[in-house]
């Protein structure tokens, strides 16, 4: 289900029909994030039943403790549901799998972002104890990893319900614009991209037989933080914001990269500069859960006017009065589009909030606009690592077919490839 459609309240309602069904049932909640469980906790309540967060235990004998007595309390019918809620780290540890084993009642396993339980060790040990099983995801499909898929189709079952961006926007995601902004690689970018294109070439017979190869991977992330820092973005963003009315603006997200924690300390200056109200949000800031709480608080009520953040909002946090974002950094990963996509448009009745807005810096190669210049292979690497992600936005978006519009910008983006 598209991010902010429902999937938590979904899931709630799957987990009562079932309990109705069974008569008693012990409920066991997954999430990556502690942000994300801190939701959790707050959506069940609503359902009747008192989750116990488990990441407040305070170690494994008190986390333990708690799960017998959940159990004891199923069993001695003194309680029909009992939810807890735990961290995917948890989920697959020994002395989870038999506190949850010992409890000896029904089991349903709720695991939320279930994409990222693909990785090794939920592959090398997944949780089979549990009876009853449901995967929560926006991107179930895990790219550039076809074992992790299988294996989470394996535990979970094929995907059995599927409500999409495209069914969600109009109907419970806001609508929004996508605007576009060129930014061109100066020439010593251009050089630094041909380069490491060069070394990953010498390289790339590694990937095709099938070998992992760190120092391969680095080369991709070097060659790919070139798009994502080129020195233009940050100075677009200073004109674009500059074409702003800042002090009545709220509400407004902007995305660094994660590679280069430069970039980020670059926005931070611009928007100092021009006095306007933000805070960062990264995982410094995620990891002290009462500094995270007060910058959202203050943000949620206008009192900060800009987030600045790097991929800790890709997922979970739900802030549905985000209007605005200003997308510096974006990688090949189509789950992080999606994701972001639906973190924007969660409707927010409270600021009257009816669309939101999207500004993405799209970088291409020097002299792309020079018509008489035929592209090399390595500028329409280029070109192509974009074009992909500039559509996925562009179709669903409402002003795509205007004047000027993204649809036009993939136009052009097109023919440059056929010239």
């Amino acid at each position: 289900m598209a991010t902010g459609s429902g999937k938590t309240i979904t899931a709630m309602i799957c987990a009562t029909l079932l309990q109705q069904r069974l008569g008693r049932l012990l409920v066991v909640v997954s999430a990556p994030y502690r942000p994300l469980i801190s939701q959790w906790c707050a959506e069940i309540l609503p359902f009747g039943v008192r989750p116990i967060d488990l990441t407040q235990a305070g170690g494994p004998s008190n986390r333990d403790r708690l799960i017998k007595e959940a159990g004891r309390r199923l069993r001695l019918g003194m309680s029909d549901a009992e939810v807890l809620v735990v961290s995917n780290a948890t989920l697959c540890t020994e002395q989870f799998i038999s506190s949850v084993e010992a409890a000896k009642v029904p089991s349903l396993l709720i695991a939320d972002e279930c994409h990222n339980l693909g990785a090794e060790e939920f592959v090398s040990r997944p949780p089979d104890y549990f009876e009853y099983r449901l995967g929560l995801s926006a991107t179930p499909i895990r790219q550039y990893d076809e074992h992790g898929t299988a294996e989470l189709v394996r535990f979970f079952g094929e995907i059995c319900f599927q409500f999409t961006l495209e069914d969600a926007i109009g109907t419970c995601l806001t609508p929004y614009d996508y605007h576009v902004h060129i930014v061109h690689l100066s020439a010593e970018e251009m050089d630094e991209w041909r380069e490491l294109s060069d070394e990953i070439a010498s390289q790339a017979w590694k990937f095709a037989e099938g070998r992992s190869d760190p120092h391969l991977e680095n080369l991709l992330r070097k060659r790919r933080l070139v798009l994502e820092t080129a020195e233009e973005k940050v100075r677009q963003l200073g004109e674009l914001l500059d074409g702003e009315d800042l002090p009545k603006m709220r509400y407004a997200l902007v995305y660094a990269t994660d590679k280069d924690p430069q970039q980020l300390d670059e926005v931070n200056q611009i928007l100092i500069q021009r006095r306007v109200l933000f805070h960062q949000i990264t995982a410094d800031e995620t990891a002290k859960h009462q500094l995270a709480s007060r910058i959202l608080a203050q943000f949620q009520s206008g009192d900060l006017q800009f987030l600045t953040a790097k991929r800790v909002l890709d997922e979970g946090v739900n802030i549905p009065q985000i209007k605005t974002a200003y997308v510096l950094a974006s990688t090949t990963v189509r789950r992080q589009w999606v994701q972001r996509r639906g973190r924007l448009l969660r409707t927010c009745r409270e600021i009257g909030k009816t669309h939101a807005t999207i500004h993405d810096f799209v970088t291409l190669p020097p002299d792309f606009d020079r018509q008489d210049l035929a592209l090399d292979d390595d500028a329409r690497k280029i070109v192509n690592s974009e074009l992909e992600r500039l559509w996925e936005f562009a179709r669903l978006s409402r002003n795509g077919a205007e004047p000027d519009g993204a649809y036009q910008t993939v136009q052009a983006l097109q023919a440059s490839l056929l010239r």
